[in-house]
């Protein structure tokens, strides 16, 4: 008997309309170089964006639009007609033979890969036993695997993985494999099945990504343990970009799964193409708990520097982590450490404002609050350029010298007077010592330049 299907047509489903999308995290820009005086540096930032990374799948459908679920199927023999298929003409039934299970539409896409997307096993099972092949891939890569993982249904995916020959690491355009698509989703079960098939763990798309980077980006703590159980599993394999399943895992906070890839052998120390560490992606973010997990990791550095050389403190420190740096401090982080521009963790803090972060380094143990860059600013300086009035009192209060002169001899109350920061001004002439008519070379005082720049009400307090 040469069996005939009839199904009912496909409609478009805008549940499952995807798009593919694999371009990677936008490039990270860790820039850090300070800006001029009266302007704060530059926050040190390390994107934390996840990849846009959405599957691809059908669009507006046209005659042939197998864009919907079956609606119905019916296995019959050539020439017969039974009642109830009489009586259902009315929803545009037409029949077709075995050998067209596999018609595809505009997009590439067949019976068996919507069906698959839909986790519709029953017709999945029909067009199987009908002779739908598994491995027709769609216009973007898609097979009816990589479908069925994404749906999450093991149910679906446990019929194709029966199928003799199915392309269990077959690639969509972009690079990704139905494991991927398992693990970026959240599917254990389907990942588990996947595994106890054969599926490549360390397969990578055209991006670097494998699994085990999805399920760590995502948290999907089950999943990286799956993965992690594999013998051979590529722990800390790189994307193009030098990222680690680890380094993306800090970036997002994902403790559970830090600690699962620490306990595993996960290189802690490694660094992206842009040398950041696991530490400090953790430590811009705020992760604390995170953090905490790093710092506790056999061999970790924790003074470790970028090629801007800025350290995990220096970034806490510039992006406002309390927390963060008071771990890192307790922990025997660096307090006076400075990156290429000599700006130390004290100076980005003062020269954003940030009190309490300020706060917290003054209280480190051997804290050098006259610290000075290259071209002779100290924290009270860049602090009183920018007219920040709570870190300037903090700094006066721990002691910072009010008179330190930077290389062209300006004192903080001169940059202050410059800028019109009134308020800087009164905080730094009730400071015990204070020399009001310090002098640059050319003989301008911080009277001369509040004139000079039309600063009048400092103008008047530097008289009275």
């Amino acid at each position: 008997m040469n069996p005939t299907i009839t199904t009912a047509f496909y409609q478009p489903n805008n549940n499952t309309d995807f798009t593919d999308d694999d371009t990677d995290r936008p490039g990270e820009d860790t820039n850090n170089d300070p800006a001029p005086k009266p302007v704060p540096p530059t926050m040190h930032v390390r994107d934390a964006t996840p990849d846009p990374i959405t599957p691809a799948g059908p669009s507006q459908a046209t005659p042939i639009q197998a864009l919907g679920p079956i609606t119905q199927l019916v296995l019959v023999s050539r020439g017969q007609t039974t009642a109830s298929q009489q009586a259902s003409a009315s929803t545009q039934q037409i029949s077709i033979q075995a050998a067209d299970v596999n018609l595809a539409d505009m997009n590439g896409q067949t019976r068996l890969m919507l069906a698959a997307q839909d986790g519709d096993l029953p017709t999945v099972q029909a067009l199987l036993s009908n002779g739908a092949d598994v491995n027709t891939a769609d216009k973007n890569g898609w097979t009816a695997l990589m479908y069925a993982a994404k749906k999450g249904d093991p149910a679906t995916v446990q019929a194709l993985l029966g199928v003799s020959g199915i392309g269990i690491d077959a690639k969509k355009t972009n690079g990704d494999t139905a494991l991927y698509m398992a693990a970026l989703n959240g599917n254990y079960d389907v990942v588990k099945a996947l595994i106890g098939h054969g599926a490549d763990v360390n397969v990578a798309n055209n991006n670097g990504w494998t699994p085990l980077m999805c399920a760590a980006e995502k948290g999907h703590l089950t999943i990286v343990q799956a993965l992690l159980g594999v013998s051979g599993i590529g722990i800390d394999a790189k994307k193009t970009n030098g990222d680690t399943a680890l380094i993306v895992a800090a970036l997002n906070g994902n403790y559970d799964v830090v600690k699962a890839l620490i306990n595993k052998g996960a290189d802690v120390n490694v660094a992206d193409n842009d040398g950041w560490t696991p530490l400090m992606c953790a430590a811009q973010n705020g992760h604390l708990t995170t953090v905490q997990a790093l710092l506790s990791a056999p061999g970790i550095d924790i003074d470790a520097k970028n090629p801007d050389e800025d350290t995990a403190l220096i970034v806490a420190a510039d992006n406002g982590k309390d927390d963060v740096v008071k771990a890192l401090i307790k922990e025997g982080a660096d307090v006076n450490v400075a990156n290429d521009n000599d700006w130390t963790p004290l100076m980005f803090a003062a020269a954003k404002g940030q009190l309490t972060t300020v706060q917290a380094l003054l209280s480190a143990p051997g804290i050098d609050i006259d610290a000075n860059k290259t071209y002779g600013d100290t924290a009270l300086i860049v602090a009183a350029a920018n007219g920040k009035d709570d870190v300037v009192n903090a700094l006066i209060e721990k002691g910072a010298d009010v008179n330190a002169a930077d290389i062209n001899n300006e004192t903080p109350l001169m940059c202050a007077a410059e800028k019109g920061h009134l308020t800087t001004v009164l905080a730094l002439l009730g400071a015990p010592g204070i020399d009001i008519d310090a002098e640059k070379p050319i003989g301008a005082t911080a009277l001369s330049v509040a004139a000079a720049n039309g600063k009048d009400d400092v103008v008047k307090a530097l008289i009275d």
